[in-house]
């Protein structure tokens, strides 16, 4: 794969160093890029908010505070969607408000604001004040028929408004609609409940509480790790690791995490993937229940849930991508892959299309017709992943009158269409993709920070480079490339031999006693039969720093060797 260099610098001090890293960044502050300031005093302006959207918002609920009317926080059965509604539900029940918890089943009402979930949550509550979080920006009609059963509506939204014809964004005719693509659905909702809050002039902890939940939501939704997303991620890692809610607590034991070392990754791969697998496979509603409850017997049954279900999950996305990798590598030649197959389940189709993006490096689209919980034999639901470069949502826009329904982001959307149409719209999607997307935008590269000179391979970087933590959209673990090392050792390691375990040391060392570097390159052991000792090569490494038995080292994690 070849390389892209972010900066032609090669750094020579971690002064040096440190200016690359925030100069490929684009950071101009510093200061607030390392400390940045807490949630609670980011300006409405600087998050992306209208304060007359919000004003309007707060005061329609203080209105339903003190008439007690029946309101309903209407989530989404995504890791951000549970995490608003818990947010939400949370607040304005400490706050005394007379409210009720909604998330839709996946299978049984779809996505969004559906009339069939709309008519269960007003059987089940009669509600005169709905508040959507993570959701309703594209529900124009539903918002409508809410109005004509005398029934107000809330919106707090993070996703891509629609456009007219001209390409002017589209507002739905909510009560207030309380909207901005800066944050995730989570801490748009967790901001309005900080305006609430700081109106009734009521404690603001009942909101710092809930910074826990808007960590696991920012990183959840891989909204990007700049300016306000990284308070809230920094915020609410910290957060987390300090977190009494009972069912995360339990939810970390089932998973073998320690809550001290809870970072990014921990919860990017191990804690949200839990969470969003009740949506995906089950009900949502159970993943909910362990956000809030405050009973520790209840908090163990549900994280064991969460964990079967996962599993379930894993099992199942395994099994179809093997089956929609087989189908994509007959699409070699399209600049979009789009599959669809009736045993693909509507609940991981997103990860089996991220997979495919990962693999192909192109945008991909996987269609499901599988049925369950009712579904309709004529409706398919499709989900769409893309890379840097191509705004999926945007995109599918161009085929939105073959569609049903449509509502992403840049790098993420899903929609329905009739099963009837879809050999007809991947035809169009696939010769739009050729039209739209040049071939030099997916060639495939490996983003790479600069090239790091020998002298610079210290723990003292490694510590820097942490510094920029936590990693993620818009901040990636920084990749550098080292030249000219001279392999001493090669090792294969893991149960199958499936890892690759070097030692090497700079090519121009003299000395047998000069330092050496471990290298570690996951999932490549099958490297070891090419490497020889005294072999020199080039590397593309993140610098880590290695905890063992009370000795800290440093460990350089290979995503790319080069033979010289």
């Amino acid at each position: 794969m070849k390389i892209k260099l972010k900066s032609t610098q090669v750094p020579s001090s971690l002064k040096k160093l440190e200016e690359v890293l925030l100069g490929v960044r684009e950071i101009e502050d510093r200061s607030i890029f390392f400390d940045p300031p807490t949630p609670l005093d980011i300006s409405l302006k600087a998050l992306g908010l209208s304060a007359q959207s919000v004003q309007i918002a707060i005061k329609r609920l203080i209105k339903a505070k003190q008439s007690r009317e029946q309101v309903v926080v209407y989530g989404d059965y995504d890791a951000d969607g549970i995490s608003a509604t818990a947010i939400v539900w949370q607040t304005l029940n400490q706050l005394g408000f007379k409210v009720m918890p909604f998330i839709p089943d996946r299978h049984k009402h779809g996505y969004g604001l559906s009339l069939v979930a709309l008519q269960e949550v007003i059987d089940q509550h009669h509600p005169s004040l709905i508040l959507t979080v993570d959701n309703g920006i594209v529900a124009h009609a539903q918002i409508e028929w809410l109005k004509s059963q005398q029934i107000d509506v809330i919106l707090t939204d993070h996703h891509q408004l629609e456009l007219d014809k001209k390409g002017l964004a589209i507002t739905p005719s909510a009560t207030a609609v309380v909207h901005t693509t800066s944050l995730c659905g989570a801490t748009v909702a967790w901001v309005l409940m900080r305006e609430l809050v700081t109106s009734l002039k009521e404690d603001v902890k009942i909101v710092t509480k809930q910074f826990d939940l808007c960590g696991v939501a920012t990183i959840a939704d891989q909204v990007p790790l700049q300016t306000v997303n990284r308070s809230f991620a920094v915020f609410g890692l910290e957060a987390l690791k300090q977190t009494r809610r009972p069912g995360l607590i339990k939810l970390f034991e089932q998973a073998g995490i320690k809550a001290d070392q809870i970072n990014e990754r921990t919860v990017g791969y191990t804690i949200s993937p839990r969470i969003n697998a009740m949506g995906r496979m089950a009900h949502g509603l159970e993943a909910l229940r362990l956000l809030y409850t405050s009973n520790q017997a209840q908090a163990g049954e549900l994280a064991q849930v969460l964990e079967s279900v996962n599993q379930d999950r894993r099992d199942l996305t395994l099994d179809l991508m093997a089956l929609a990798v087989g189908m994509a590598e007959d699409q070699v030649q399209e600049h979009m892959i789009v599959v669809h197959h009736p045993d693909f389940h509507e609940g991981v189709i997103g990860l089996v299309a991220g997979r495919l993006v990962e693999k192909f490096a192109k945008p991909a689209v996987v269609i499901g017709t599988a049925l369950s919980h009712g579904g309709q034999s004529h409706v398919a639901k499709a989900s769409a992943r893309s890379i840097e470069g191509v705004h999926i949502t945007k995109f599918l826009r161009q085929i939105k009158s073959d569609l049903l329904s449509l509502g992403g982001h840049p790098l993420a959307a899903g929609f329905s269409l009739e099963t009837a149409k879809i050999k007809d719209v991947t035809v169009k999607l696939q010769t739009l993709a050729r039209e739209k997307i040049s071939a030099k935008l997916l060639e495939q590269s490996l983003p790479v920070e600069c090239q790091l000179p020998h002298n610079l391979l210290t723990i003292k970087t490694a510590r820097l480079v942490e510094s920029f933590r936590p990693f993620g959209q818009g901040n990636p673990q920084p990749l550098f490339l080292l030249k000219d090392l001279r392999v001493v050792n090669v090792k294969q390691m893991g149960q199958d031999s499936q890892h690759l375990k070097l030692m090497v040391r700079p090519a121009l060392a003299t000395s047998p006693s000069a330092q050496l570097f471990q290298v570690l390159m996951w999932g490549n052991g099958f490297r070891a039969e090419k490497l020889q000792t005294n072999m020199t090569v080039n590397l593309v490494c993140a610098l880590e720093i290695n905890q063992w038995r009370n000795q800290t080292s440093l460990q350089l994690v290979a995503q790319q060797i080069g033979f010289d």
